[in-house]
């Protein structure tokens, strides 16, 4: 099996001249290893300074939640929506079902009519 990045070189003659310009001390996989592991290192370094500001801006532990969204979503509730409980208002079950019922029964009266239509 013949490797060489495609579109870089056009035979595998080209591509081992490439390589022994690094003294035939150039290994794919070293390369490779060296690259995941730098890569890791950097998102590790991302993460913990991303935690750390989370944290002292918002009290917040972010590793604790798995994704970002998760994370705006419980910094909203611990310190923005104290404020805005009282705003939202609450409903009985039965206004909920009325509300439901409203919904859906507008949805299927369309599609009652689009049939009639037909």
């Amino acid at each position: 099996m013949e490797f060489y990045p495609q579109g870089t070189f056009s035979s595998i003659q080209e591509y081992n001249t490439y390589c022994s310009k690094f003294n035939n001390n150039w290994s794919l996989k070293k390369e490779s290893i060296k690259y995941c592991l730098l890569d890791c290192k950097s998102l590790l370094e991302v993460l913990l300074k991303f935690n750390t500001l989370i944290y002292q801006e918002f009290n917040t532990d972010a590793s604790k939640m798995p994704t970002l969204p998760s994370i705006s979503f419980k910094v909203f509730r611990k310190n923005f929506f104290q404020n805005c409980k009282n705003l939202i208002p609450k409903y009985k079950l039965i206004d909920f079902l009325h509300i439901k019922e409203a919904y859906t029964g507008a949805v299927l009266q369309q599609l009652n009519c689009i049939n009639q239509l037909i």
